[in-house]
């Protein structure tokens, strides 16, 4: 559940600083499903963060939404 609600949260933040990737969130969607989820077993807080960091996604915003 938790991470289904920092998906959404990178949703609707992502359009706000990163205009020139449109694919950002679907590309966080995916890389958290292989890497985290197939990979390692779960989609932890620290694998997702990792991601995030990767793809350029403003980590505190997110983790800011998702502990509302």
């Amino acid at each position: 559940m938790l991470e289904n609600i920092r998906s959404k949260c990178i949703y609707n933040i992502v359009d706000e600083y990163n205009s020139d990737d449109e694919h950002i969130w679907f590309n966080y969607i995916y890389l958290a499903r292989f890497e985290c989820l197939e990979i390692e077993g779960n989609i932890t807080y620290e694998c997702s963060n990792k991601i995030m960091k990767r793809l350029g996604i403003n980590q505190p915003t997110v983790n800011s939404c998702v502990n509302r």
